[in-house]
C-alpha cells in the first residue's frame, strides 16, 4: 500500500503528461485528456484549450494551436524547435500562427 502511494505522488509530483502520444481510445490519454482521431494520424491524446500560442488550459509545457486545415479545433500539442522532435513521418513541427513558438502536429 505504501509502495503505490509512493509512486502515485511521484507521477502527481512529475506532473507528467501524455500530450502528443499515439492512441486509439481516451483510455490510452490521462485523466482530462482525449484521443482525438480525425485529422491525427495514429491518433493523438490532447485536450481542449482557448488562447492560441500559451500554456493556458493546456498541461505541462504543451501548447494551445490548431490544425490548419481546421481553425474551430483548437488542442494542446507539444513543443518543439525540429521535426526529429516529433513522432515521425505525419506530424512535424510547425509554427504556431501569430507566435513564436512551435508545436508538433500533422
Amino acid at each position: 500500500m505504501k509502495k503505490a502511494i509512493w509512486l502515485t505522488l511521484l507521477l502527481v509530483g512529475c506532473q507528467s503528461s501524455t500530450i502528443g502520444m499515439p492512441c486509439t481510445a481516451d483510455t490510452d490519454c490521462e485523466h482530462g485528456q482525449s484521443c482525438f482521431l480525425t485529422g491525427f494520424p495514429g491518433g493523438q491524446c490532447a485536450t481542449g484549450c482557448v488562447e492560441l500560442g500559451t500554456s493556458k488550459n493546456c498541461p505541462g509545457d504543451s501548447l494551445c494551436t490548431h490544425l490548419s486545415s481546421d481553425v474551430t479545433v483548437q488542442f494542446c500539442a507539444p513543443p518543439c524547435t525540429d521535426d526529429a522532435a516529433c513522432r515521425g513521418g505525419q506530424y512535424s513541427c510547425r509554427p504556431i500562427e501569430g507566435g513564436t513558438k512551435s508545436v508538433c502536429s500533422p
